[in-house]
């Protein structure tokens, strides 16, 4: 059986997995159609269709919300409480959908996809597994690889790293 969500299914998870976030949150410049977009790996003018079914359906609401590091206002989604319950019921049926994955050692298995996040150092949010899953596959190797390289954390080590050879010029 192959592992098929729709957009609007993996951005219903994506909220959940946000649910705590407030419009008033720093964290909220996450819930935006770029975030969106970027996180679960689609176009956003897809992510821009799920969201408006989703908000038509009575399950998401969108409010602009003054997301740092913007200087306009931009548009951020939310869950309702009818959205909460559709979100839970749905990641409880993914949660228990086997997926074939292959471990950080290469071995490949079968496991229920709720029980993946286990079986990695840190443990993910379960969109961005769900947003991994190609047919249904789930390399954990990748993803491991992945979570690793935070955005930005390149330009650190090269500060540090520079920063380190001055000192030792110094000496």
């Amino acid at each position: 059986m192959v592992f098929r969500t729709t957009v609007a299914e993996r951005c219903l998870v994506y909220l959940l997995d946000r649910m705590g976030v407030r419009e008033e949150d720093s964290g909220a410049g996450k819930l935006t159609q770029d975030s969106f977009a970027e996180a679960l790996g689609v176009k956003q003018a897809h992510v821009s269709r799920a969201l408006n079914k989703l908000c038509d359906k009575g399950y998401a609401k969108k409010d602009k919300i003054h997301a740092r590091g913007e200087v306009k206002r931009v548009f951020a989604y939310f869950l309702t409480e009818k959205g909460v319950e559709k979100a839970r019921e749905l990641r409880q049926r993914l949660e228990e959908t086997r997926v074939t994955i292959v471990d950080l050692e290469g071995v490949e298995k079968e496991v229920p996809l709720g029980e993946v996040s286990v079986l990695l150092p840190q443990r993910p949010r379960f969109s961005d597994l769900v947003a991994r899953v190609k047919g249904d596959r789930l390399d954990l190797r990748s993803y491991h690889a992945m979570a690793r390289s935070v955005p930005g954390r390149e330009g650190l080590r090269r500060a540090r790293d520079h920063y380190g050879l001055a000192l030792q010029r110094q000496e």
